[in-house]
């Protein structure tokens, strides 16, 4: 699985926390809240931890029972730690979990009245054992809202650069960091979601766009996202982004200021 850096995510996370904060607001008004109001929550492939905080939490009930972020990178969950749980030290908690695991932790095992996921499930494998551990994860009666990739303007690019004699031997492995999803389809996705036991489930696929202010957030944001520039030579670090921005360029993704990146995201609600 992909493995990201805290702080230059954290930083570059614009698009992501734009579309949490769309979907969140339209969906909170679905979830199945509890009575009581004692929700549990689980967020899986929680990052930098500050979707979770400033946009997930506030929709919880004043008096939710406990919020869990989990994620693979140890190096995500120390900086969450570090962050961000002294604001709800006691309600709060962020744990590593490997969500394709085949032996999910039992104390994550029917615990959660709501599972969420933005911008991860598009990295997975394999989304059966994903989405089988989501399921095991919530009680009965639980539902889960989850957003990933189908398609992004970057994996047409990347598979451009795969084939180029300069990076393919970085990017041998480019279809594992590339979605799996983004020639799936819908009818797909809700056969794996049924199979896997969810009885009540709307999968659909929204076309999106972002603007970029400028070239410099532009390429910062490529940097903190991309799978491959860690095993680039740190002296080809820049020229690996300048490929990608002229790509981009040619492309004509730009009206001359703003860089607009087209993607496209599945948007999935189901109840167990």
């Amino acid at each position: 699985m992909l493995r990201l850096r805290a702080k230059p995510y954290e930083q570059t996370n614009h698009v992501q926390r734009y579309d949490a904060h769309q979907i969140m607001k339209e969906f909170s008004r679905i979830f199945r809240w509890r009575l009581d109001g004692k929700d549990s929550l689980l967020d899986v492939g929680t990052g930098s931890g500050d979707v979770l905080m400033d946009i997930l939490r506030p929709s919880l009930p004043r008096n939710f029972r406990k919020i869990v972020g989990s994620d693979f990178s140890a190096e995500m969950i120390e900086h969450c730690n570090a962050v961000h749980k002294s604001r709800h030290v006691d309600k709060v908690d962020f744990k590593i979990l490997d969500i394709e695991t085949e032996r999910l932790p039992k104390e994550f095992i029917n615990e959660f009245d709501h599972v969420t996921s933005f911008y991860c499930l598009h990295w997975i494998k394999n989304q059966r054992q994903a989405m089988g551990n989501i399921y095991e994860m919530l009680h009965n009666e639980g539902d889960c809202l989850l957003v990933f990739l189908e398609w992004h303007e970057f994996f047409d690019i990347y598979e451009i650069l795969s084939n180029t004699p300069k990076w393919a031997p970085h990017m041998k492995d480019m279809k594992c960091y590339t979605s799996k999803l983004f020639r799936s389809n819908k009818a797909e996705f809700r056969r794996i979601l049924k199979d896997v036991g969810f009885a009540d489930c709307s999968v659909v696929i929204r076309d999106r766009s972002y603007a970029y202010e400028g070239l410099d957030a532009l390429r910062e944001f490529c940097r903190a996202v991309n799978p491959y520039i860690d095993r680039i030579p740190l002296k080809l670090h820049e020229e690996f982004l300048d490929d990608i921005i002229d790509h981009i360029i040619e492309l004509n993704l730009h009206d001359g200021i703003r860089f607009i990146i087209r993607y496209r995201l599945f948007v999935i609600y189901a109840r167990k």
